[in-house]
């Protein structure tokens, strides 16, 4: 069994993507947005790359896919939604934003979010779990907010806990995305996934020299910089 704890955000991306599962089959645009599927796509093929987006590969894997699904449970974790919201203060317009919200303006939104998604903005248990983690967030010191103005740590928290057959289980907790700018793991992340992604296209060789190449590149425009990688 594997539950997923994460943010509002994170189970209205996942209900979204349920209109774009045909059949009971993943498709390209549900395995990418809905976490549950994603999940389900990692634990069948051991990664999650290019390759498990192929409709040709999520047709030749769906029964598995199927399979772990039925083991995957994502669940809001109100908690989770408070320190996402918590580090949009982190940027200007973030705050800015937030306050001009006033517990006056949310059954409008309320109102709005249900008419425009055919959802609800939040059920009471939810509210009230959001306000109990939104009063703890506020008696914690705040995050110092970056000067540079390049690398915001913006955090998108999610939490995965596997039981396994044996009673054992196993929690991992990731609130900013490892590939983000922000995140300490940001060249090592992409690194990595480059390398795994173009590989099995240019060879280990091949894949480490366009990496290299890319790394130490200057200023070039978008357009010259793909024709050089396309002659290495």
């Amino acid at each position: 069994r594997v539950l997923v704890g994460t943010t509002k955000l994170g189970c209205e991306v996942t209900r979204f993507a349920s209109e774009y599962i045909e059949d009971c089959r993943p498709t390209p645009v549900s395995v990418n947005f809905d976490l549950a599927q994603s999940v389900a796509v990692m634990l069948a093929a051991r990664t999650f790359g290019v390759d498990q987006l192929e409709e040709r590969w999520l047709g030749a894997h769906a029964a598995d896919i199927r399979a772990w699904r039925a083991l995957v449970e994502v669940r809001h974790d109100p908690e989770l939604t408070a320190r996402s919201l918590a580090s949009m203060r982190r940027v200007k317009m973030g705050r800015a934003v937030l306050r001009r919200i006033h517990l006056r303006d949310l059954p409008k939104l309320a109102r709005r979010y249900a008419d425009e998604y055919r959802s609800r903005l939040a059920s009471p248990r939810e509210i009230a779990g959001l306000a109990r983690a939104l009063v703890r967030r506020n008696r914690t010191p705040r995050a110092p907010r970056t000067s540079d103005g390049l690398a915001i740590a913006l955090e998108f928290p999610n939490v995965v806990t596997i039981d396994f057959t044996d009673g054992s289980r196993e929690t991992e907790r990731v609130d900013i995305p490892p590939g983000a700018l922000a995140s300490p793991t940001f060249a090592t992340e992409l690194d990595d996934k480059a390398m795994n992604e173009l590989s099995h296209r240019l060879g280990p060789a091949g894949a480490r020299a366009a990496i290299d190449f890319t790394w130490t590149a200057s200023d070039d425009a978008a357009s010259a910089l793909a024709t050089r990688l396309a002659a290495t």
